[in-house]
């Protein structure tokens, strides 16, 4: 059937179901009124009249529409109840404001999946805290007063460091999202976690004895090195600058989407090729009207599986390509409008000598172990308890666990 029928069917149903209802209605006050259809004078056959189906006098009542807004129509609310972990709510809301808004270039569907292995790590780490504080695990108050304080005061100087600016704590914390008890509070769990693991490994209960040996002997290092010859060689790095050129701030009255799109587009290649030829990053985006927090350069280097994940991989593809070199630049079309990614410095891999690697291998091996101990520990835990909410989080922390 074509589409369009559908709509025109409907409409002369309607009509017609009206017109027998108007049709046979009878006017008691005025039955002579040449006007009224229902008049015999104006009938072929008076006697074959339909009689109304609404009752004498019915006025349709006109209740208006709700307003579109009221309804639920709208996208996603921020703070949605997303799982309930030992009692405790998270919500998508605390999410976002922890991961922050998107950055420069990362997909929409990127960032969901972020923000579902946030859920997935405050899930984790909230079982582990409820688990040590069943066995008895405490920090002091002065205690966590003192690690708070130094540790903001860190991250505070590291921010003025990076910034050149003077940051105050406020600053800090509202860049962060987060309140001065909140800070507080995440350095109480992290610290509960890290106790709860060392008591896992020494052996629950005090006395009793470890559950996991944590010496590594040279004959493993040598096993596992030459077993893994590759494995703990220095990845390639790359320091990246990225530099949105958003349609929007090229739209006017006077300029539509077509041409503020070409202009965002002559920018950006602009800016690349001026890159190329050696362009410092913070002057560039200030000839190119970018203000400060439009554009940024990455403190560290950078390694490819985590740029892949967050920001796909067409970007990690060119990024990572063995030929890449300090001041190479590319323009990534973006539906937001194209984005110019430099490369800042870019650092080679390097093979590591057995000598090199011997400190780094017997870390590896604990972090190995005490892994695989908490994995252990967490699927006991989901396997024997109904801890979380929904059940569809609990089978994904289940499977990630028992895969790891």
């Amino acid at each position: 059937m074509h589409r369009g029928f559908v709509p025109l069917f409907g409409a002369l149903v309607v009509s017609l179901l009206l017109s027998a209802c108007n049709g046979g209605a009878v006017n008691g006050t005025n039955r002579s009124n040449s006007s009224n259809g229902s008049n015999g004078s104006n009938s072929a056959n008076p006697k074959n009249r339909t009689p109304s189906c609404l009752p004498p006098g019915y006025r349709p009542r006109c209740t208006p529409c709700a307003p579109v807004e009221s309804r639920d129509l709208k996208g996603q609310e921020l703070d949605v109840k997303l799982a309930v972990v030992e009692g405790e709510v998270i919500s998508r809301r605390r999410l976002v404001r922890e991961a922050g808004p998107r950055v420069a270039g990362q997909t929409e569907m990127a960032y969901e999946e972020g923000l579902r292995r946030r859920l997935q790590e405050r899930a984790r780490l909230l079982i582990f805290v409820r688990e040590a504080r069943r066995v008895g695990v405490d920090i002091p108050t002065q205690k966590l007063e003192e690690i708070t304080a130094d540790q903001l005061d860190k991250e505070v100087r590291e921010a003025r460091e990076t910034t050149g600016e003077m940051v105050s704590v406020d600053e800090y914390l509202s860049e962060q999202g987060l309140t001065m008890d909140e800070y507080r509070d995440k350095w109480r769990e992290q610290l509960m976690y890290q106790a709860y693991m060392l008591r896992l490994v020494r052996g629950l209960g005090g006395p009793t004895r470890p559950m996991v040996d944590m010496e590594v002997t040279p004959a493993e290092v040598r096993r596992i090195y030459w077993s893994n010859p590759r494995a703990f060689d220095e990845k390639m790095g790359v320091k990246a600058a990225s530099f949105p050129f958003l349609v929007e701030r090229y739209l006017s009255d006077d300029v539509g989407f077509l041409d503020a799109e070409e202009k965002a587009r002559q920018d950006a290649d602009g800016l690349a090729e001026a890159f190329r030829a050696g362009g410092d990053p913070e002057a560039l985006a200030a000839q190119f009207g970018l203000e400060e927090g439009e554009w940024s350069v990455a403190v560290d280097f950078l390694e490819e599986e985590p740029v892949r994940i967050m920001m796909g991989d067409e970007l990690a593809g060119w990024l990572f390509d063995a030929e890449r070199r300090t001041g190479d630049a590319e323009v990534v079309a973006r539906p937001e409008g194209p984005v110019v990614f430099g490369v800042v410095e870019a650092r080679p891999g390097k093979r590591m000598a057995f000598d090199e690697a011997y400190d780094e291998i017997v870390k590896a091996v604990g972090i190995i172990r005490q892994k695989r101990l908490e994995e252990q520990r967490l699927v006991e835990i989901l396997s024997t308890r109904n801890v979380v909410q929904p059940p569809e989080l609990a089978s994904e922390l289940l499977d990630d666990a028992q895969t790891t």
